[in-house]
C-alpha cells in the first residue's frame, strides 16, 4: 500500500552521497578554497535574477521534507532571510562564491598591473 508521506532521506545518507556519487552534485554550491565550514563568512550569492553579498549564518537539513534551509544575512542591510533548497530539484537556484577569494583575485590582478593594494577596491560614486 502506498502512502503520500514523503520518503525520508537521512543526513548521513545525503552527506555520503555528496562525497561518493554524482547524484547530488547540484548541491555543491559553495565555491571556496578553504576546506572548513562556511559559516559567518561573506559570500557573493549568485542567482538567476542577480547577485548579493551575504553572510551565511546557519544551515539546517530537514530529513522529513528533504530540504535544506540556509539562513543568510544581507551584508548591506543586515536583513536576515531563509533560502530553501529541495535536494531533489536539480534546477539551478544559486551558487556562493567566497568573498575573500574574489577580493584576493582582484588584489592579485591589481598588483600584477602595478596598482596599489586597495586601488581596485576603491569605488567613487558620482
Amino acid at each position: 500500500m502506498e502512502t503520500n508521506t514523503p520518503s525520508t532521506f537521512k543526513l548521513d545518507d545525503l552527506l555520503n552521497s555528496l562525497e561518493h556519487s554524482g547524484r547530488y552534485d547540484h548541491l555543491k554550491i559553495f565555491l571556496t578554497q578553504k576546506r572548513k565550514l562556511p559559516f559567518e563568512r561573506d559570500f557573493l550569492l549568485v542567482t538567476k535574477s542577480g547577485f548579493h553579498k551575504v553572510v551565511l549564518k546557519d544551515i539546517d537539513y530537514n530529513e522529513q521534507t528533504g530540504s535544506i534551509c540556509m539562513v543568510l544575512q544581507d551584508s548591506g542591510s543586515g536583513e536576515i532571510e531563509n533560502l530553501y533548497l529541495d535536494i531533489q530539484d536539480r534546477n539551478f537556484k544559486c551558487i556562493f562564491v567566497d568573498w575573500q577569494g574574489i577580493r584576493n583575485m582582484v588584489l592579485e590582478e591589481g598588483l600584477s598591473n602595478g596598482a596599489g593594494n586597495d586601488e581596485l577596491l576603491d569605488f567613487e560614486f558620482e
